[in-house]
Formats: C-alpha cells, structure tokens, sequence
C-alpha cells in the first residue's frame, strides 16, 4: 500500500442493538460474504479481488480492488460476544498517487 495516497477514510462505531440485529444474519460470520456485501450496498461497486493484509485476524484487515479501479483497506472487527459475527470498522479509499494530480502553486 505504500507506493498509494489515501484519499478517504471512514470509521463505524456500532450499538450493541445495531450488534444485535446484524447477528440475526448467518453470512456476518463469514467475513468475505460482509466485504462483498458493504462494497456492494455501502460503496456501489463489484470486487474485483480481495487480499488479507499481513495475516491480520482481529481486526482484519483486507485490501479491496474494484471493477471500477478503486482500491479500499477495510477493516472488520470480529464480535464474539454478538455470535461471532463480522462487521466493518472502517475503511480508507487508496489512489496510485500517479493518478492523483498535483497542486499547483498559488492554490
């Protein structure tokens, strides 16, 4: 991720009643099925790929490429006390920073 600039991040704090109702689902233990899921619903976007970063288990942390071109590090938390589910922490949108223009002077 090195050679990328972020350009957004974002952080989720969840209720325990949010909690709740997301371990009412099945497929929040799988944390491939969440990542599709928020790509899909909260980002609007298809994945591409998806990679665990440095063998990271709780938080993980997974780098996201998109059909569109986009990279995301997200990050899930994983809740045992809430069935052992999986939720999305935050994430950050990376560029490669050769496509990211420069400033220029005077503005």
């Amino acid at each position: 991720m090195e050679q990328y600039g972020i350009v957004t991040g974002t952080s989720t704090e969840y209720t325990n009643t949010d909690l709740d109702q997301l371990a009412k689902n099945d497929l929040q233990k799988d944390y491939v099925a969440v990542i599709k899921d928020f790509v899909k619903q909260e980002l609007k976007q298809e994945i591409s790929y998806l990679d665990t970063v440095d063998g990271t288990f709780n938080p993980r942390s997974v780098v996201v490429g998109t059909t569109q071109g986009d990279i995301y590090l997200i990050e899930l938390q994983k809740w045992y006390n809430h069935n052992g589910i999986w939720a999305v922490s935050r994430y950050a949108q990376y560029k490669d920073q050769m496509a990211v223009p420069k400033k220029e002077a005077g503005n």
